[in-house]
């Protein structure tokens, strides 16, 4: 297997790094410890207005190293794709927001 079958997921991130950055609503991209990586987004697995739940996969985003799966924190609908397939991610960014509401 080559570095870049290599699957990882955000249940890798310590959960001190998890708290640090989660904020209810916001979907972002987590850096993996190690040399800063450029990200980019490869698919969407939902679309806007599409319900997702908690540890459900959003988004598959490379590296030059490995590809990484973004799982939702948050149970709702896909309220913005803040990036297009193919675009760089910078590290921390918000790459979708969710609609935390019951209704839709």
């Amino acid at each position: 297997m080559s570095a870049s079958d290599r699957i990882y997921d955000s249940r890798q991130l310590d959960e001190e790094q998890q708290r640090r950055q989660f904020v209810p609503g916001e979907l972002r991209l987590h850096h993996l410890d190690g040399p800063s990586e450029i990200y980019i987004l490869k698919k969407w697995c939902v679309s806007p207005g599409d319900p997702v739940e908690e540890l459900q996969a959003v988004a598959i985003v490379e590296t030059a190293s490995f590809t990484l799966e973004i799982e939702a924190y948050d149970h709702g609908f896909i309220s913005e794709h803040c990036f297009t397939e193919g675009q760089e991610i910078p590290d921390g960014a918000i790459i979708a927001r969710i609609d935390l509401s019951k209704d839709r």
